[in-house]
């Protein structure tokens, strides 16, 4: 955030890595280096001084398998719950955080505690998301499963 508000987006970026891709040039081409140093230089002064932030830790263990079919999927009702309220059911939609771009909830897993609390500190620190359609209002769609 502190980069984009001095017009420099980043490719990827979480609490230890940053990651440029520079533009493709023509021959001849000249690309402003030393105004974009400038630029990186001058939004990371607002950190001199500050303590590093915690890395985000991601400690899912094993492969976890579908709670629900492809096909039951179609068959479902979804609604959107609050964060809480998810832990224990389907999840009805994959979310995706970048960084680090890895799903942190896939469409018919079952959503845990963890999930929830690493999307909580992922959103903190200003994770964009693919998917989760209500994550600004902290609810999670999940499928109506009816026993």
């Amino acid at each position: 955030k502190a980069l984009e508000q001095f017009g420099i987006f980043t490719e990827l970026a979480d609490s230890n890595n940053v990651l440029f891709v520079l533009p493709l040039l023509k021959e001849e081409q000249v690309y402003p280096f030393e105004e974009t140093v400038k630029k990186i230089q001058n939004a990371l002064e607002v950190f001199k001084g500050t303590s590093t932030m915690e890395p985000i830790q991601h400690s899912r263990k094993g492969i976890s398998e579908l709670a629900v079919s492809f096909n039951n999927m179609k068959e479902l009702k979804i609604r959107d719950v609050s964060f809480e309220d998810a832990v224990g059911n389907v999840a009805g939609e994959t979310i995706i955080p970048y960084p680090p771009g890895i799903p942190l909830m896939l469409k018919g897993e079952k959503i845990t505690w963890e999930m929830i609390e690493q999307l909580k500190e992922l959103s903190e620190y200003g994770a964009r998301f693919q998917g989760g359609a209500h994550l600004e209002q902290k609810r999670i769609n999940i499928f109506v499963i009816t026993e």
